[in-house]
């Protein structure tokens, strides 16, 4: 699932739906694209009793680590040379703002799931993923 995820949100296509989009009309957007893939690994999150098993959790977990390294992309490390760094093609600041929004979105949904909840572990998880995603959206300097 993590691979899987990993390659949707590729730095490369993620730039190339963004152009795609600009150019055509009717093409599938990065919004789109996004909001599929949240709603399908967070879909417990907008049910009316949200109850999440471990596994699940695992790729919520998974899911918000890559936001973060989406949004909040490592430094180069000093002296790397081009290897190891930064990516050849960083990710436009217009996918960046749609990942963001993403986020927005998702926190609203989070915190809604939480509040629904009867499930001890999904209410921890929930908790913890609004948490996590306030540092995302708002990391420290």
């Amino acid at each position: 699932q993590n691979r899987v995820l990993t390659a949707l949100y590729q730095d490369a296509r993620l730039n190339r739906m963004v152009e795609q989009a600009a150019m055509r009309s009717g093409t599938y957007t990065l919004i789109e694209m996004a909001d599929a893939v949240q709603r399908g690994v967070w879909s417990e999150a907008y049910s009316a009793a949200p109850k999440i098993d471990s596994y699940r959790r695992q790729l919520q977990n998974n899911y918000l680590r890559l936001m973060d390294t989406k949004l909040n992309p490592p430094t180069p490390a000093a002296g790397a040379g081009g290897r190891g760094g930064a990516a050849a093609n960083p990710l436009f600041e217009d996918a960046r703002s749609q990942l963001r929004s993403q986020m927005v979105t998702l926190q609203a949904a989070v915190r809604s799931g939480a509040a629904k909840t009867g499930d001890r572990e999904t209410k921890a998880h929930l908790q913890a993923a609004d948490y996590r995603i306030g540092t995302i959206l708002n990391p420290k300097k």
